[in-house]
């Protein structure tokens, strides 16, 4: 019988609480690191998660206050558009960027101040389902809670989740377009959301919330799973087609799940897709890497079947360098995807990995983790019954004695709640 040594692995009980410490912990070892494609899933979600924190923080942030503030203003000075829905939605977004500071209404329009008043009190209470004087319908409020990151740029999340929830009066857009700086502040942020989000392009609020495929998928199953995505992805031709497009930096996310679960990692495929969801809740701890003795390990390796999602991820992480002014930490995730998909390369055609690629693949976790990443602990909502929570990662052991790290999950079906409901 052929023995397939890379394919037999053993699963240790070891528990650890990151990936960081069991790369580390092999390193003090002196035990080769084996990449695994949930390591390599981990770091670039974890880079790629910082980088769009960085585009908010420093470009969508500001051009959302600037179009509240200069909205407001245009729409009075300019005469815009007299009508009380425009002028109440105008002033009430104004009052939001800055976060319930008093603002400045005209005695002509001193009458929608109730209106105005009544609004913001139902938004910033943010605790309940009820009737909107200015969007005319129910709303639910609860969407208007302040998320902890945000907690020192609340007029900001209070603005962007005004302009995806509350319905837009008729006119607004012919209102915008009169403004040459509003209307070009109104495209520059369409523009950031479609490529980075992805935004819906009907819908009753003037950045419509994107839903994406998980709603497609999952909205009529309350007993959904992760293997029902892979399933979707690829078998719907829809999805496919779109694959083949990545208009967004959510596309993106997509194809990296698809690249992975193709390449057989479907765990790493799924922790993959959980970190990406967790763009909400975004906290950046930097690591930095401690001083550690010589490294004599003389022997590293790296799973199969990865060229594809590498090939993905450089392409998006040239997305982000195109973006931001400073783009370092691009280059520098670029530089170390290109590496890597050369070290695969060299496996796949059975050439034989030199020193250097050994030294590289030792050392990867002291490079991937000194970029700015996340907190491990996840927990995300995939649809109103099914949630998964990233845990501990585990740790896995070829023969070769190498050791790497993979995902650890726990899934949480709410049971109960489906059976009341039927």
């Amino acid at each position: 019988m052929k023995t397939l040594l890379l394919l037999v692995a053993l699963m240790t009980n070891l528990l650890y609480g990151s990936f960081k410490e069991i790369y580390q912990n092999n390193r003090i070892n002196g035990i080769g690191n084996l990449i695994t494609a949930d390591f390599i899933a981990y770091a670039y979600a974890n880079y790629k998660l910082s980088r769009e924190r960085k585009i908010e923080d420093k470009i969508l942030k500001p051009r959302v206050l600037n179009f509240a503030k200069y909205l407001y203003i245009a729409n009075l000075e300019l005469h815009l558009s007299t009508e009380a829905d425009i002028v109440a939605y105008t002033a009430i977004l104004y009052l939001l960027s800055k976060d319930g500071n008093t603002i400045s209404i005209p005695d002509k329009y001193q009458y929608l101040s109730s209106i105005i008043e009544q609004e913001a009190e139902l938004i910033f209470s943010a605790n309940r389902v009820a009737y909107s004087p200015l969007g005319k319908k129910n709303i639910d409020y609860r969407e208007f809670k302040v998320m902890d990151r945000y907690s020192k740029s609340r007029g900001y999340f209070l603005s962007m989740k005004f302009l995806q929830i509350m319905p837009k009066p008729k006119a607004l857009l012919n209102t915008i377009h009169k403004s040459t700086r509003v209307n070009n502040l109104y495209n520059q942020i369409k523009s950031n959301l479609n490529q980075f989000v992805g935004i819906s392009k009907i819908g009753e609020s003037l950045f419509p919330l994107y839903k994406g495929i998980n709603r497609g998928i999952f909205l009529n199953n309350r007993q959904a799973s992760f293997s029902q995505l892979l399933y979707a992805i690829r078998n719907n031709n829809k999805l496919r087609e779109r694959l083949l497009t990545l208009n967004s930096s959510y596309d993106y996310d997509l194809k990296i799940v698809q690249s992975l679960s193709e390449g057989n990692h479907i765990n790493a495929s799924k922790g993959y897709f959980v970190q990406s969801r967790y763009r909400d809740k975004l906290y950046i701890n930097p690591y930095i890497s401690k001083s550690l003795s010589d490294d004599n390990r003389s022997y590293a390796d790296i799973e199969n079947h990865l060229e594809d999602t590498l090939n993905v991820m450089i392409e998006g992480a040239l997305l982000f360098r195109d973006t931001l002014r400073d783009h370092r930490a691009d280059d520098n995730m670029v530089s170390i995807l290109k590496r890597l998909r050369k070290i695969t390369q060299k496996k796949r055609e059975k050439i034989p990995l030199k020193e250097s690629d050994f030294r590289f693949l030792n050392s990867l976790d002291k490079k991937f983790l000194d970029i700015p990443h996340i907190e491990e602990k996840t927990t995300v909502k995939i649809t109103k019954y099914l949630t998964i929570t990233l845990k501990e990662p585990t740790t896995i052991r070829l023969n070769s004695g190498t050791i790497g790290g993979r995902y650890k999950f726990l899934d949480s079906i709410m049971l109960d709640k489906i059976r009341r409901k039927k």
